[in-house]
């Protein structure tokens, strides 16, 4: 698409929240001290595109990422500078753009939303496991 042309967009908001580590159980808080890596114990990414109502294809959006940096799952209000060469301004972005789309509220309850959701399929599982 050339500068002088318009489009209509349809704009995608894509949110992942994720254990950092995957060995670990998933729990509904980090038990770590604050200041340590393990404090911080969830990823979020936030991926913003477009996708032309026109011909149906996905437009990238200036800033619209992705952007991902880390929290500490008790609040999701403190985060870790963890990747890029410049890693403080990274993850200062990252996290501005994150929390400019999302509420540390917001984000908790997803969080608890999702591990409910893990519980539940777990239950799931081990109940066809005991009756197959």
């Amino acid at each position: 698409m050339y500068h002088d042309e318009e489009e209509t967009l349809e704009i995608v908001t894509q949110l992942w929240i994720k254990k950092v580590d995957h060995n670990r159980p998933a729990v509904l808080k980090s038990h770590a001290e604050a200041g340590e890596r393990a404090y911080y114990d969830v990823e979020v990414l936030i991926n913003g595109y477009g996708v032309s109502l026109e011909t149906g294809e996905s437009v990238v959006i200036p800033n619209g990422g992705p952007f991902s940096t880390q929290y500490c799952s008790n609040n999701f209000q403190e985060h870790m500078r963890f990747w890029g060469i410049d890693p403080e301004r990274a993850n200062r972005t990252a996290e501005l753009y994150i929390k400019k789309r999302f509420t540390a509220e917001q984000l908790l309850s997803f969080y608890r939303q999702g591990l409910t959701l893990q519980e539940r399929l777990m239950e799931l599982y081990c109940e066809e496991m005991l009756t197959s």
